[in-house]
């Protein structure tokens, strides 16, 4: 595994400080094993390798063609390597760089597609003059580039970048972009990052970058293959779920270090954990779960059926693997806004889910401490693995005229949750009646709710259309058939959101992450299944909770409406050292930049309102402020 950055020039050589420039930035912020680089008049290639696995040791990039006319260089874990190492009759301890490199110059670019694991790769061809980006299926190692007519430059950080283009200015699209979406993504843009003309790429994409311009090639999608499983019911399909499920789990542990997991006993990462757990005890390896507890007493009283202390149960997940060791971290007790910054700096990025990034970074970092190299997670589960809320495939169902078997489901989940049918039948009727009504007008009524924005936010921006070329699903509100889940496990902005924290944060502590969940295989399943099946009968989440009994306690799978809270305490701990959290907000507040459309005055008044002793009512409004402090102060690459 790697970092890879360079820079090569169409014309005439490139800066001699160049090298220095773009290399700083990740000895000063990553965790790397070797550097290797590869200089000369017209380019620049630099690799941050880390011994992810035993053959990494042994890894050579860049690397050159014979005849020195094509530069290779890759940021590589594959998890299809024997069919390379056969493909060449290459030795077992073949580094993953050099069998690319050996598949690139025999199928050229579209060896990509042939690849399947973790990369992000740069190609420079001399004699053409072209440079070649490509991401893996679902970025999960983000690349960053920048292009003029006459030089082209590329990296895993965007530091590099601004360290040799240093007057490029904030992006207003992206600000936007951040202020207005709902929910806790950052971008709806896969491509277009804080600062103007520095762009990412995008899940499967090939680029030819030339000085006349840059082309773009997807080479993969998940898709359906209707004809390979018409014959399948749902034994057939429970048993392909489990086989692929598995596999993908084998692949994310293989390296010669230890492998942790940040575990909650939520159905995603609690079934990775299990599966891992048992295929590492065959090779005599522990699972090393890091699992999050609160600190205080959350304030918030919500639902019994939530969830606010997970140690319990993931203690009874940890009894039944004898090599699974437990950790449970509490982030030292303090509050998310503590180490903010830091934060911001690490992942190049404002973000919204200031509340759970700092205990990421905490586990981050004992698991590197302990010698992890592999930290596994399951941050797509909802999407793939565990999907399956039971108004989604019900409506699904009903939508589309299969009324018995709506009208038997039903029937069959309100009497697990001891639901009045009545009501239920009710409820879901004017609920779904008004549902369908709002797809069939594609009404787009949304708009921005944070209170700290002015109304000239939405001047000259397309909101409408900006949110519906990013794919962001303006029906938030709204049950989820299959035609929009589908649309879902295709939006690029979530996998260059999830890569961006995955990689930095991987490099800064010398491991990588793996999510098994959304693994392309797992993609591909869960776009080609039948929709009924997560849900199968009326079982919510029927993939894991149908299929994996015999990995997982009663405590978790039995119950229907339980659901785990992570974080539920971190309100209390901002209340708890409210002066400290207000001092800090208000100085940076004061010191950061003035925008037309953020109202500084309002946030100002608001946090001199706030006294720490009441605030559970102000919880949602506080965060909103943070959202918006953190696209004023943020300018970490630069500093």
């Amino acid at each position: 595994m790697s970092a890879i950055w360079g820079m090569v020039s169409f014309a005439g050589a490139i800066p001699e400080q160049a090298a220095t420039q773009m290399t700083g930035p990740y000895e000063e912020a990553c965790k790397i094993d070797r550097y290797s680089v590869s200089s000369e008049k017209d380019l620049f290639m630099g690799c941050g390798i880390q011994y992810i696995t035993k053959e990494s040791e042994k890894e050579g990039l860049p690397l050159w063609t014979e005849d020195r006319t094509v530069c290779f260089n890759a940021d590589a874990l594959l998890d299809n390597r024997e069919e390379f190492l056969k493909e060449f009759s290459c030795a077992e301890n073949t580094p993953d760089g050099t069998l690319m490199f050996l598949a690139y110059k025999k199928w050229g670019a579209e060896c990509f597609k042939r690849f399947r694991g973790l990369f992000s790769v740069a190609v420079y061809d001399r004699e053409k003059k072209t440079l070649i980006l490509a991401s893996d299926k679902v970025s999960a190692r983000c690349l960053y580039y920048y292009r003029t007519a006459e030089y082209a430059v590329f990296s895993t950080l965007m530091k590099p970048i601004l360290a040799v283009v240093p007057d490029l200015k904030r992006n207003e699209w992206f600000d936007r972009d951040f202020l207005t979406a709902p929910g806790m993504m950052p971008n709806i843009s896969a491509m277009e990052t804080p600062y103007t003309g520095v762009l990412m790429l995008p899940p499967a994409t090939c680029l030819t970058i030339r000085a006349a311009g840059i082309e773009e090639k997807r080479y993969w999608r998940p898709s359906a293959d209707e004809k390979k499983y018409r014959h399948f019911g749902a034994k057939a399909w429970g048993k392909h779920f489990t086989e692929v499920y598995g596999q993908c789990v084998a692949d994310a542990i293989r390296t010669d270090g230890e492998v942790g997991i940040s575990m909650s006993s939520g159905f995603d990462s609690a079934s990775v954990g299990v599966l891992a757990a048992d295929r590492l005890k065959k090779a005599g390896k522990n699972l090393y779960t890091y699992t999050y507890v609160p600190f205080e007493k959350p304030n918030v009283n919500l639902d019994r059926n939530h969830v606010m202390n997970e140690k319990k149960d993931v203690e009874t997940i940890v009894a039944a693997h004898s090599n699974m060791i437990p950790t449970f971290t509490d982030n030292q007790g303090k509050n998310c806004i503590t180490d903010l910054k830091t934060v911001l700096k690490t992942l190049e990025i404002p973000i919204k889910a200031f509340v759970n990034f700092p205990n990421l970074f905490e586990i981050a970092q004992l698991a590197g401490e302990r010698g992890c190299r592999v930290v596994l997670t399951g941050q797509c589960g909802n999407s793939t693995v565990s999907h399956g809320y039971i108004d989604d495939i019900l409506y699904d169902l009903w939508s589309k005229g299969h009324l018995f078997r709506f009208l038997l489901w039903l029937n069959r989940y309100s009497k697990t949750v001891k639901e009045s049918r009545k009501k239920a039948l009710i409820a879901c009727m004017s609920y779904y009646c008004y549902s369908k009504k709002e797809y069939c007008a594609e009404n787009f009524l949304y708009q921005p709710d944070n209170p700290f924005l002015k109304e000239n936010v939405l001047s000259d921006y397309p909101m409408r259309e900006r949110f519906r070329a990013g794919g962001i699903c303006h029906f938030s509100r709204l049950p989820l058939p299959r035609e929009e889940h589908r649309k879902w496990l295709q939006q690029d902005a979530q996998y260059t959101y999830m890569g961006v924290w995955e990689t930095k944060l991987g490099l800064k502590n010398g491991l990588v992450f793996r999510d098994a969940t959304k693994d392309e295989r797992i993609l591909a399943f869960s776009y080609a299944v039948p929709y009924r099946y997560f849900a199968y009968r009326g079982t919510p989440r029927w993939f894991i909770r149908g299929n994996m009994k015999e990995y997982l306690p009663e405590c978790v799978t039995a119950d229907w409406l339980r659901y785990s809270v992570q974080n539920g305490d971190y309100f209390a701990r901002i209340t708890r050292d409210w002066d400290e959290v207000k001092d800090f907000l208000l100085k940076e507040l004061e010191c950061a930049p003035e925008r037309d459309y953020i109202d500084k005055e309002k946030m100002r008044e608001f946090l001199q309102s706030l006294d720490g002793t009441s605030p559970e009512q102000d919880s949602l409004v506080f965060d909103s402020l943070v959202f918006v402090l953190c696209d004023l102060i943020f300018d970490a690459p630069r500093k």
